[in-house]
């Protein structure tokens, strides 16, 4: 995949091509000095005296630097900068996050820790959240960022204060609250392959206690890969987005928000598939089968379609009170996802899956977070989840035929837990912190493998768990504290739908896994410069894998306990005013991920006439899926004046990621990769308010995957979006 011969060469690549501007520019005279881009950035998001921004990660607001876990806090501007459309791209501006697609389903990974399972009720490893409310469906976490005010990127397990199945870390997205203001933007972009994307917002009063805003984006293309059996292009987005939310105010110390949203999104990139280096199994009896070596060119004979229906909304109360703040948080969900997938991956009438996963998802959260004057203060909490799920399943070996195989399966999930944590402060340096959660999680399965047939797989299964947290933090000066964290994290097992010849392939669940973490840090935050650095070690035990296989010629999934892993690594963050109209930012991520003990890994075996041989290994030893030892971002802003109502903005970010395996084999690799985006505009009015620029996304044209996997049928991938280049023209009062 994406072959590259050296990987130092992209590392060298990444730094030249986003410093060389960078240093150019430092040398520039910076005259007339406004705003720059940092400080726009870091009032957005609330930035303190010292320049340090506020973050909830722990449930109250806090300084980042007086966080004593590593965390990564990006605004909404800084997102814009860095050319960063979608929720499936921002990990290019976060150290070791990596967010990859199984089919339809995102699957975050922090630190090399993620999960490639796809089974009907699974949750994915990374939390989302979105104003607080769990993001459960994998196949709704591909989004537009409409309203955005910024994100916040905790990595580790999050056992306690985000503890839903939060093994690898969790992303907390805070959109916009309705303003007493008026406020409104419009941002409209073109560029290649015909992508158009709009978004608005316009937000102001009703009345003096009653405030409300409205969010679109619209997004559309025509695709950037080639089908030539159908002649057409696929590989393309649709989607439109609307979000309404109304803040009333009716006491001083009371704010009720409420949230509505509907999403219509179509975006079949991971259908849009081929067989990697030409291995497929029908090559063998059809060796004159046309098998296009270009990465941009496919031939799959049915429409790869993926389309996802969500629509929900919140309920947010706030209540502050004399020594402490009430929140509530209640939240509905519906996500209907429609999937064809040519599983054979070539022209031929083979194998076509078309299936449907509808799911409705109801979450209530109690917090009250103390803000007693002292050394002590607390949280305390409490999370109800309930979900329910189906899958329906077509198999075919051409639409229009007859069936295959079928598979109906209903999960229910429900999950209760109780959490806490206190905040002690031995001395005005010195301040302990400890907490713990205990959940209840029970997950039920009615499935049948036969159309009109009687359930086959009824059954049910019950976990529970305490996952503490303890840290230490202490300050070096009041701009700068170190700290050391212990924590766990739990993940609740999982139940594989898969049938064959009527009957299931597994009847039990896949245990829970587990992550114990140790932790220790740095941060620093002053007027000019923000920095972290951290250390980690994980022991990861009974990871869940999911390998897919053929089974009577049907495609299928095996979900299965790897042994252990250890993981450790380290990375730091830094932020850099250089000038009053110049910033610089970068991180950088190590992560040693490897298998301890995994004694009967489904691994792969390329067959000589295409396709694999299925067997039952060793994988102990080898590196962990999706697990990039080295990660590299780097970017920068300019902001410079050119007289009183125009200004020059450039902005750039490039991000390396050294590679990393697809497999537990070691076999399929995804090859280094460096990603740079840029744009550069003029700014007009004394205030800033109209924009007009370009801009570029993958300026290398890289070719990286954004969908692989491996089967007896043989290897396939699909690859993420080549070289883009746009104008864009914005508006805001």
């Amino acid at each position: 995949m994406a072959q590259v011969s050296d990987p130092r060469r992209h590392l060298a690549r990444t730094l030249f091509g986003a410093s060389a501007v960078a240093l150019a520019i430092v040398a520039a005279p910076a005259v007339h000095a406004q705003e720059s881009a940092a400080d726009s950035a870091a009032s957005a998001a609330e930035a303190d005296a010292n320049g340090d921004i506020i973050v909830t990660a722990q449930r109250r607001e806090e300084r980042l630097t007086d966080v004593p876990i590593s965390i990564t806090a990006i605004t909404g501007d800084q997102i814009a900068a860095a050319g960063i459309t979608n929720s499936n791209d921002i990990g290019m501006v976060i150290p070791g996050l990596y967010i990859p697609q199984t089919g339809q389903n995102v699957q975050p990974t922090i630190r090399g820790i993620g999960t490639t399972i796809t089974a009907v009720g699974a949750d994915a490893n990374v939390a989302l959240y979105i104003d607080g409310v769990y993001q459960s469906a994998q196949t709704s976490n591909s989004f537009a960022l409409p309203d955005l005010d910024r994100i916040e990127v905790l990595k580790g397990p999050q056992g306690t204060l985000f503890g839903r199945n939060a093994t690898g870390g969790a992303i907390v997205i805070h959109t916009r609250e309705p303003s007493f203001t008026p406020t409104g933007s419009l941002n409209l972009s073109y560029g290649s392959f015909s992508e158009f994307i709009a978004r608005g917002y316009i937000s102001g009063p009703i009345t003096d206690k009653l405030a409300a805003s409205v969010s679109f984006v619209s997004t559309h293309d025509r695709g950037y890969t080639w089908n030539a059996t159908r002649n057409e292009w696929n590989s393309e987005t649709d989607e439109d987005t609307v979000r309404a939310r109304l803040l009333w105010e009716p006491v001083e110390d009371l704010k009720i928000i409420l949230t509505g949203q509907y999403s219509d999104r179509a975006s079949n990139l991971a259908q849009s598939i081929k067989p990697l280096d030409g291995n497929v199994n029908v090559r063998a009896t059809n060796p004159g089968l046309y098998l296009p070596s270009d990465p941009r060119i496919i031939t799959i004979n049915e429409p790869p379609i993926a389309t996802v229906e969500s629509k929900g909304g919140s309920l947010d109360i706030e209540w502050n009170g004399a020594s402490g703040t009430l929140t509530s948080v209640t939240a509905y969900s519906k996500d209907v996802p429609y999937q064809i997938f040519d599983t054979d991956y070539t022209s031929l009438a083979v194998s076509v899956q078309e299936f449907t996963t509808p799911s409705e998802t109801f979450t209530q959260e109690l917090t009250y977070s103390s803000d007693i004057s002292g050394p002590f203060n607390f949280v305390l909490g409490a999370f109800y989840f309930d979900n329910k799920a189906q899958l329906i399943r077509w198999s075919r070996r051409a639409l229009d035929g007859p069936l295959t195989a079928f598979l109906d399966a209903r999960t229910k999930t429900s999950s209760i837990a109780a959490f806490g944590e206190v905040y002690v402060d031995l001395t005005d340096r010195l301040r302990v912190i400890g907490g713990i959660r205990y959940t209840n999680e029970k997950k039920s399965i009615d499935a049948t493998g036969v159309l009109n047939g009687a359930d086959t797989l009824v059954t049910d299964d019950e976990w529970n768990s305490f996952t503490p947290r303890a840290s230490i933090l202490y300050e070096i000066s009041p701009s700068t504290n170190a700290y050391a964290t212990f924590s766990q994290g739990f993940k609740g097992g999982a139940y594989n739908p898969s049938f064959s010849a009527g009957l299931p392939v597994q009847t039990t669940a896949v245990d829970p896994e587990k992550v114990t973490a140790y932790e220790v840090g740095l941060k620093h935050s002053d007027r000019a410069l923000r920095a972290s650095v951290s250390a980690f070690y994980y022991d990861y035990t009974d990871i869940q894998v999911q390998i897919l296989t053929s089974i009577g010629g049907v495609n299928t999934t095996v979900i299965q306990n790897a042994a252990d892993a250890t993981v450790y690594g380290g990375d730091a963050e830094f932020n850099y005013r250089v000038s009053d109209v110049f910033s610089l930012q970068g991180g950088v991520a190590y992560t040693h991920g490897r298998y301890d003990s995994f004694l009967g890994a489904v691994l792969t075996e390329p067959l000589p006439n295409g396709g694999n041989r299925q067997f039952l290994g060793d994988a102990s030893g080898n590196k962990m899926i999706r697990t990039a030892p080295l990660t590299v971002n780097l970017g920068f802003n300019f902001n410079h004046p050119v007289n009183d109502n125009l200004a020059v903005e450039i902005n750039s970010v490039a991000a390396y990621n050294s590679g990393f395996y697809m497999d537990p084999g070691n076999r399929v690799k995804q090859e280094a990769f460096t990603l740079i985006n840029a744009s550069a505009s003029l700014v007009f009015g004394s205030d800033g308010r109209f924009k007009l620029g370009i801009w570029a996304r993958n300026l290398l044209d890289e070719e990286y995957n954004i969908y692989a996997a491996q089967s007896t049928t043989g290897d396939n991938i699909a690859y993420g979006r080549p070289r883009s280049i746009g104008v864009m023209a914005s508006a805001r009062f």
